[in-house]
C-alpha cells in the first residue's frame, strides 16, 4: 500500500459522509417558499406578482396558478405530464404565438428560457420567473422585456 492510500481512503470516507448527510437534509416539499412572477402579454407591458407564497416543492406552473388565480387557462397533457397555457388574464396568444416561461439569471442580469417544462421545474425560495407571449424564432429568441 502506498503512502497516499490512507489519505485517499480518508477522503473517500469524508465524501461519502457528506453525501449521506445531504440525504438527511430537509425535504424540499416541506415549508414554504416565496417567489416573484412576471406576466408580460406584450413587450414591456409586464405585471408583477411579488412574494407569491407556495408550499416547498411547488412547480413553476403552481407559481403561475397561485399568482393569477382564475385568470389562468391551461390544457393538461397526461402523456407529457405538462400543462399548455392557453390564456393568462384573458390574453390568449394568436397565430404562432404562445406563452413561454423564463427564469431570471441574477448573475448575468438576463432572462433565460426555462430548460424544462413549467410542471417539471421546482420553484426555489426567492426565485424570479416570467411568462411572456412569444413567437417561435430560433434565429432571434424572444425574452421578456420587463426587468425585475
Amino acid at each position: 500500500m502506498s503512502a497516499g492510500a490512507p489519505v485517499l481512503t480518508g477522503l473517500l470516507v469524508l465524501l461519502a459522509a457528506l453525501a449521506l448527510a445531504g440525504c438527511g437534509a430537509a425535504n424540499p416539499a416541506e415549508g414554504t417558499v416565496r417567489a416573484d412572477v412576471l406576466v408580460e402579454p406584450a413587450p414591456g407591458e409586464g405585471v408583477w406578482h411579488r412574494g407569491v407564497e407556495l408550499t416547498g416543492g411547488a412547480s413553476a406552473y403552481d407559481l403561475l396558478a397561485a399568482a393569477v388565480g382564475e385568470g389562468l387557462e391551461a390544457e393538461w397533457y397526461a402523456e407529457y405530464k405538462a400543462h399548455f397555457i392557453t390564456a393568462i388574464g384573458a390574453v390568449a396568444p394568436e397565430g404562432n404565438a404562445f406563452w413561454a416561461v423564463f427564469t431570471w439569471n441574477a448573475g448575468t442580469q438576463r432572462w433565460e428560457p426555462l430548460p424544462v417544462g413549467a410542471d417539471a421545474h421546482v420553484v426555489s425560495d426567492g426565485e424570479v420567473m416570467g411568462w411572456a407571449v412569444v413567437t417561435y424564432d430560433p434565429e432571434t429568441p424572444q425574452l421578456p422585456q420587463t426587468r425585475p
